[in-house]
């Protein structure tokens, strides 16, 4: 008798349960992927960047690397944050020239830390400061001051910023993560949602939400349950989805890595840890152990789940190079340098189907 494997989708009409909302949106709960991965999907490494390159005359090297950006011609900046630089490699890897460089001046850069590029500028976030905006050439074009610097990432859109800003909740002692949006010049200010970090004690709100073509938010609602939110551009919630997933244990290797950092061990694996988006506006999912867990220093396998849009539960496959900081774009995954693997490794994505 064959083995017959169902794919079963159910629509409910609930509260996304969000921490300190209660939204009514439909969640869709799918339970069987629609394809196969290795049928759907290939991975294969273009090239790597090494660290450093003293061999020409174009030598360079990287020291304190946070995040990166790529260009619409899959040129990829990358800020140096110690350097107070970008650094410029072309489509294939090759070391370009650098932007930037230590000082106050319009072209210059103090601690460059996080970069969004859009529209054919790259807005660098200067920590302590606020946001600078070069053109491609490094040209300067404008500065914004943040009021109060206090966010960890962002992403650009309609002369607005998506970001995770943390905010002092005086009745527990501690900062907790909102999603807003602000205009580009700071003065309007919208509140989201607050990021529920659920169990995660290794939580980073920086990897709690995405954004795709159309404008459209994708954020983690709880970590410990598999649901993930859809929001317009101006902040309304349209749907929910997820999958139905038993618990997963951390891995031996992991909680030895915890107890020689002396840190509290675990038995279970927060669900929903990071997202992506890709060229399709594919939706891809970093679930259980991850290298969040390890702080990037080995390798962790993680199950990688890809949604559609419309929160259609695509494929699933595992994988150990989606290190957090990476980055998907234009048919590409840029996975950040580690304390294993100094390289940044870029892949070629395609889709079979």
């Amino acid at each position: 008798m064959k083995k017959i494997s169902v794919l079963i989708i159910i629509i409910l009409y609930s509260a996304a349960n969000v921490k300190g909302q209660n939204l009514q949106v439909p969640y869709l709960i799918s339970n069987l992927p629609k394809y196969n991965a290795e049928k759907y999907i290939k991975l294969e490494k273009l090239y790597s960047i090494y660290p450093d390159d003293t061999s020409g005359k174009n030598s360079y090297f990287l020291d304190n690397i946070r995040m990166f950006d790529v260009d619409n011609d899959t040129n990829l900046y990358v800020p140096d944050f110690t350097q107070s630089k970008i650094l410029l490699f072309d489509k294939k890897g090759t070391y370009i020239k650098e932007l930037g460089g230590f000082g106050q001046g319009p072209r210059e850069l103090m601690y460059p830390n996080f970069i969004n590029i859009y529209n054919n500028n790259l807005y660098i976030y200067e920590s302590n400061k606020g946001i600078k905006i070069f053109n491609l050439k490094g040209d300067y074009v404008d500065f914004f001051v943040k009021p109060h610097n206090n966010f960890w990432n962002y992403k650009v859109f309609d002369k607005s910023y998506l970001m995770v800003e943390t905010v002092y909740n005086k009745k527990r002692g501690i900062f907790e993560p909102f999603l807003t949006i602000y205009t580009q010049d700071f003065k309007t200010r919208k509140e989201i949602y607050q990021i529920n970090d659920g169990n995660d004690k290794n939580f980073c709100a920086n990897y709690a939400y995405t954004m795709n073509s159309k404008n459209q938010f994708f954020c983690i609602a709880d970590r410990d349950n598999y649901k993930i939110i859809v929001y317009n551009s101006e902040g309304k919630p349209l749907k929910s989805f997820g999958r139905k997933i038993d618990k997963i244990k951390y891995s031996s290797n992991m909680k030895k890595f915890w107890k020689d950092k002396n840190r509290k061990m675990l038995d279970y694996t927060p669900i929903v840890r990071m997202l992506f988006v890709d060229s399709l506006d594919n939706i891809w999912v970093v679930v259980g152990e991850c290298s969040i867990d390890c702080d990037r220093n080995f390798p962790v396998e993680s199950t990688i789940d890809i949604f559609d849009d419309n929160g259609n539960f695509l494929c699933s496959f595992k994988s150990s190079i989606f290190i957090y900081s990476s980055v998907i774009k234009h048919n590409r995954f840029y996975s950040m340098c580690t304390e294993y693997d100094s390289n940044i490794n870029v892949y070629k994505i395609t889709y079979l189907k």
